[in-house]
């Protein structure tokens, strides 16, 4: 567990634990507890992989909240290339989805993109949509 120091908090995500994949448009939605390898024997059971690694077992929102990546990289990307979209809770209470989960939508700012790598300093991540390959 985590101690907070000098009035910090700490903030469980660990109960956020849905998964739902789509086949169809090769992505999947997580929850921000879910383990990377819980999320992989899931899409296993589909012929689907989710394809950065970074050589441990990180929950997929720490992975968002770090930017993550690892031995995969060169085939699959990093986890900032495999986030299509996020669920978002932001410091003033307001719940944003980054972006559509269509491959064409190009309005607005790519929100996506800022709030990956931020550590929860910009906001808290909930729900990710990834991209998924099949499993070779």
């Amino acid at each position: 567990g985590a101690i907070p120091l000098e009035g910090g908090l700490v903030l469980s995500t660990e109960n956020l634990r849905k998964i739902r994949v789509d086949v169809t448009n090769m992505y999947a939605d997580v929850g921000a507890g879910v383990f990377k390898n819980e999320l992989n024997a899931e899409l296993r059971r589909k012929g689907l992989i989710f394809g950065p690694d970074p050589a441990s077992n990180p929950s997929v929102g720490g992975m968002v909240s770090t930017s993550g990546s690892g031995l995969s990289t060169m085939r699959y990307g990093t986890t900032r290339e495999n986030v299509v979209s996020l669920l978002v809770v932001t410091p003033q209470g307001q719940i944003i989805r980054t972006r559509q989960k269509v491959r064409k939508a190009s309005t607005g700012y790519e929100l996506t993109q800022l709030y990956i790598g931020a550590e929860g300093t910009l906001g808290v991540v909930t729900e990710i949509t990834v991209r998924v390959f099949p499993f070779q």
